[in-house]
């Protein structure tokens, strides 16, 4: 019996370090964080800004009751004051607000400009 009490604790052990491992490795993967509802042509300049400066690996601009989710891939990239989109204040917060909330980037800042509120973004 103690033969098979020491085979059953090596099996457990090595289940519990195997998903530890695979749970660990899950939780490094990107996930698909919601941005912010509103115009398909705000969702798309949000989503844009975001692939074409590596903020983002992917977006889709998704239709729902309250208008279109802008649900977007977070890049691995390490990032510091890199632009997304320029819009209004309101937006600029609320979308910054969404991204460190749902791990999308680590911190952000909305500066005014000429042609409205840019958000910029740090991941670290």
């Amino acid at each position: 019996m103690t033969k098979l009490a020491r085979v059953l604790g090596a099996v457990v052990t090595a289940s519990a370090a195997t998903l530890a491992l695979t749970g660990g490795i899950a939780q490094a993967a990107p996930n698909t964080v919601h941005l912010y509802t509103g115009t398909e042509a705000l969702c798309q300049k949000i989503g844009d800004g975001g692939v074409a400066n590596d903020v983002f690996d992917s977006y889709e601009c998704k239709s729902g009751f309250g208008g279109y989710s802008t649900l977007v891939d977070p890049s691995p990239d390490l990032l510091a004051g890199v632009p997304v989109f320029t819009d209004a204040e309101a937006v600029c917060e609320t979308v910054g607000t969404n991204g460190v909330t749902n791990g999308a980037w680590s911190a952000y800042y909305c500066q005014f400009g000429i042609v409205g509120w840019t958000l910029l973004v740090d991941r670290w």
